[in-house]
């Protein structure tokens, strides 16, 4: 069965961790290992949603029995602001390369997406 959850955030430094707290929620079922990896990707790519969207952040989760996918996208039509294009630029994209199995951009260019794959069974 496929779950999936949204949540809107306010562009501000507490969008961050209101995302990490959101999938901690949603994401209660799933494995440590495989939990902490989301969190760590909601983390990286709300951070950066925050230095490039103009005023809101949207967030969906959705649970599927061998996977999770993150999609991080600037909310309704507001704009994007320019990135900084200083040398930090772009590192939280290489750590969730590294923490997740597969991650792009949709075809739109606005939203980021992730996944990370499921053990079955759930948490242990």
């Amino acid at each position: 069965m496929v779950e999936q959850a949204n949540i809107l955030l306010h562009n501000d430094h507490h969008a961050p961790a209101t995302g990490r707290r959101f999938v901690a929620i949603v994401a209660s079922d799933m494995r440590p290992a495989e939990a902490d990896r989301i969190r760590l990707a909601t983390s990286e790519l709300v951070t950066n949603a925050v230095r490039t969207s103009a005023d809101a952040i949207e967030v969906a989760l959705v649970m599927q029995p061998t996977s999770v996918r993150l999609e991080v996208r600037p909310a309704g039509d507001l704009g994007r602001r320019e990135s900084s294009g200083t040398a930090s630029d772009g590192f939280g994209v290489r750590i969730v390369e590294a923490v997740c199995d597969r991650w792009g951009v949709a075809e739109d260019g606005a939203a980021v997406w992730c996944e990370v794959g499921r053990v079955p069974g759930g948490a242990a």
